[in-house]
């Protein structure tokens, strides 16, 4: 039976006298068909498969253990709504899944996850569960030049990490006001020696520069600022250079992902700390003649 529809194949391998038919076929347009090899490998390769197979109401067929793709008829075969696919990433849009199979895959899924004690495979049968049960969003990025739009999309890729972000871990004051506050809350214990006590002194006086630049290079005076904020108890007090005005940072929308902000720092450290125990360092001198 002749449908017309294009045909995607996702599967472990194909010999080149198969794909080479494919292909002739295609440039002819005798028919249009995508092959897709199957990502991952071993028991991860098939779940995926399987949860693929759930979302086009359709079955994996697994040849060698009774599966023939000789005896696969077209009513078997699964139904997207759209797919796109390229070199790196293959985007599948299901048309009219079976939404009870779907729950019971997810729910399947989640019991997988209240039983994984690896941190990385748990983040990776949530991703599965999250694939299964949420929805794909198409942003159009437009402009008068590529440079402009190129700078947009960049942007809007950067706004899309840091929700992934927010999603995982929660969000903090941006404005780096929940860096500064953190300072404040950070103790030198009497028990600890000489460099320990440097060590937390540097620290503290290290949280508190991003607010602080933050405010000089908005043309402010970042001591008046920083002691007003002091003198507040709400955590989340701080001041939105862009607006010149005192507020709640969280109310107000100015918000950093935690994850972001708890990287950022633990990289920072770790740079110091190979430096310190670095024999020697080499920077560039700063020149002395004066810039025309």
């Amino acid at each position: 039976m002749k449908t017309g529809l294009p045909l995607v194949i996702i599967c472990d391998d194909i010999d080149d006298e198969t794909l080479s038919s494919i292909v002739v076929n295609k440039m002819r347009g005798t028919f249009s068909c995508c092959v897709v090899k199957a990502p991952l490998y071993g028991e991860k390769k098939l779940a995926l498969l399987e949860d693929i197979a759930s979302i086009t109401d359709t079955n994996v067929i697994k040849t060698g253990i009774g599966g023939n793709l000789g005896d696969i008829s077209i009513e078997e075969l699964g139904m997207l709504k759209h797919a796109k696919i390229s070199k790196d990433m293959t985007t599948l849009i299901s048309k009219n899944p079976d939404k009870k199979r779907v729950k019971e895959r997810v729910n399947l899924i989640l019991e997988q996850v209240k039983s994984c004690e690896v941190d990385y495979d748990r983040e990776k049968l949530k991703k599965r569960a999250s694939n299964l049960s949420g929805g794909v969003a198409t942003i159009m990025v437009g402009a008068n030049t590529d440079i402009e739009q190129k700078e947009k999309k960049l942007r809007i890729e950067d706004a899309i990490s840091a929700t992934s972000s927010a999603m995982d871990d929660g969000i903090i004051a941006g404005g780096g006001v929940c860096l500064y506050k953190l300072s404040k809350s950070l103790k030198v214990n009497k028990g600890q020696n000489k460099d320990e006590k440097m060590g937390m002194e540097i620290l503290k006086d290290t949280l508190k520069e991003p607010l602080k630049l933050i405010l000089e290079n908005a043309g402010l005076n970042s001591e008046i600022i920083t002691n007003r904020i002091d003198k507040n108890k709400n955590k989340n007090y701080g001041y939105d250079a862009l607006s010149d005005k005192y507020c709640d940072m969280m109310n107000s929308g100015i918000i950093d992902p935690a994850k972001v902000t708890m990287t950022a720092l633990k990289n920072a450290v770790s740079v110091v700390t190979t430096m310190l125990t670095t024999v020697s360092l080499i920077t560039d001198e700063e020149s002395k003649k004066n810039m025309l």
